[in-house]
């Protein structure tokens, strides 16, 4: 059973919190607007954000691409430093990417400390 957290008002009996609400807002993203690139109709989304319908696999799986995250993302709160830093590496560039990756190799080399 999935149920949606909404703006630290977790559903009661929930046995997971999903943060599809947290995490649009969190990324500036309209509800008409993750609906479209989810592929969700928008009154659906506002459903599932609100805690009215559950999530299914296929509602996880679209809104974490529509928001350029992880499916594992969305059960983790975006002021999670963890999961920020995930969201924030996505989002960059593939060469940044890779420069980034060279200075965590580099911090992380026994020649480093």
């Amino acid at each position: 059973m999935l149920s949606l957290a909404m703006a630290d008002t977790a559903q009661q009996n929930a046995q997971y919190d999903v943060f599809v609400y947290e995490w649009r807002r969190h990324l500036d993203v309209t509800v008409s607007k993750l609906a479209e690139d989810a592929g969700i109709d928008q009154g659906t989304l506002s459903k599932l954000e609100s805690g009215k319908r559950r999530l299914n696999l296929d509602h996880i799986f679209g809104i974490a691409r529509a928001l350029g995250l992880k499916p594992y993302q969305l059960f983790l709160r975006p002021d999670d430093e963890a999961s920020a830093t995930d969201a924030r590496f996505l989002q960059m560039p593939f060469e940044m990417k890779r420069k980034a990756l060279r200075i965590l190799d580099a911090l992380a080399s026994p020649d480093a400390a």
